[in-house]
This record gives C-alpha cells, sequence and structure tokens, in this order.
C-alpha cells in the first residue's frame, strides 16, 4: 500500500526526526502513521483518535499496509492514556483544541518534538506555548490550492522574546511565510471593517487591530 500525501501531510512528515516512538493524534485514516512507519522513520508508531470510526478506519488501513506489528491503533481522548513518546504529531484540529491537549500532558516538555497544526486559532496555541515552557523551533508553511496551513516545530525548553505579531506567524524563513500572512491580513482586514460597523464599536479594539494588521503586513513585505 502506497500512501500518496496531500502537502499539508508532507510537510508534517518531513518535520519528523527518525525516531523510536511517535503518536499521531486525532488520525482519520492514519496516513501519516502508515507512511512514517513504511518509510522507517519511526520503529514504533501509535495512532489514536477519540473516535472510533476513524479508528475502526486506521485499523483497517494499517492491515492492509501490513503494519499491524509497527503501527498501535488506540482510542483515546488526545494524549490521555498515551505513554511518553519521542515525537508527538497533532494536526488537523483547532489550536484551542490541540492547546487543551497539551495542557493534560505535561511529558511533552521533556524531551519529546511536537509538530502541531493548527486550522484555526494558531495565535492561540502560540501563545499557549511561549507561556508554559515551549519554545517553538520553526514553522513550515505548505500550500493546497487555495488554503495555507503553518506547521509549527516545538520542544519544551525557554522561549526566546515574542511580540503580539510572532503569535500568527512566529518564524519568516520559509518562503511561503508572506503567502501565509497575507491570508491572515486579509481575514484580519474582513474582521476589522466588522469591528468599525459595530454599533457599539471599541475604538481602542480597532486601533489595536489596525496595528496589528500594519505590522504583519511590514513582516509580509519584509520590512520588519
Amino acid at each position: 500500500m502506497n500512501v500518496s500525501l496531500t502537502p499539508r501531510l508532507k510537510a508534517i512528515v518531513d518535520n519528523v526526526i527518525p525516531c523510536n516512538t511517535a503518536v499521531d493524534v486525532g488520525c482519520d485514516h492514519a496516513q501519516v502513521g502508515i507512511f512514517l512507519a513504511q518509510t522507517d522513520k519511526v520503529k514504533n508508531m501509535t495512532v489514536s483518535d477519540v473516535n472510533e470510526g476513524p479508528i475502526e478506519k486506521a485499523r483497517s488501513a494499517v492491515s492492509d499496509a501490513g503494519l499491524c506489528g509497527k503501527i498501535t491503533c488506540i482510542r483515546c481522548d488526545g494524549l490521555d492514556g498515551i505513554l511518553p513518546c519521542d515525537t508527538v504529531i497533532i494536526a488537523g484540529m483547532g489550536g484551542e483544541l490541540i492547546r487543551d491537549i497539551l495542557k493534560r500532558a505535561e511529558w511533552t516538555k521533556n524531551g519529546t518534538r511536537l509538530i502541531l497544526q493548527p486550522m484555526s486559532m494558531g495565535d492561540v496555541l502560540r501563545r499557549f506555548l511561549f507561556e508554559n515552557g515551549y519554545k517553538i523551533i520553526k514553522e513550515d508553511i505548505a500550500v493546497e490550492k487555495d488554503r495555507v496551513y503553518a506547521i509549527i516545530v516545538a520542544e519544551g525548553g525557554e522561549c526566546k522574546a515574542w511580540t503580539v505579531a510572532d503569535l500568527y506567524l512566529s518564524d519568516l524563513s520559509h518562503p511561503d511565510a508572506p503567502v501565509f500572512l497575507n491570508k491572515t491580513i486579509k481575514r484580519m482586514t474582513a474582521a476589522l471593517k466588522g469591528m468599525e460597523m459595530a454599533e457599539n464599536a471599541d475604538a481602542i479594539e480597532i486601533e489595536n487591530m489596525k496595528k496589528l494588521i500594519s505590522q504583519l503586513a511590514r513582516r509580509r513585505d519584509g520590512r520588519e
């Protein structure tokens, strides 16, 4: 069974370094886990999901791939019940949910490589990481048609000094960082218009949003 990965999933597996143990939380069809086991990037892979349906699909896919001896499928909530491992992948969820999963797994601060791909509320997730004993090593960007995704690679440790703008993208080294920031700016600009049209518009909140949009635009354009 050959796994065909989307650009988003490929960016995720590309950021996994060879290791003994890894878990993919919210595994869906276990494509990431199967790829990592097939390529021997991970010796002992675990895939998990809170719902029985996805786990049944994962078990079937793992069996079809002949990888039952290398991949364990577990039904659990987040990392609850998962033993400490070298790499944790949490992708395709909202940033708040990823934050809440990590809150219940303090062991992820002790030498574990985190590969996190929030579908929304990335600022909430980054703030949590910055304020709770994690450091962001890098951010990768994946472009799929009209969607742009940030993949956050983090581990336990002291984070760098950060600003509010870092909550929206903390690493500008990827060549598609301007594309990601432009999407963020467009979304914020639409939100700003709504704020300005509100009956009880908050002048301070509006001014802060304008300043943030301006700062992100400078980053996008390489002026900061």
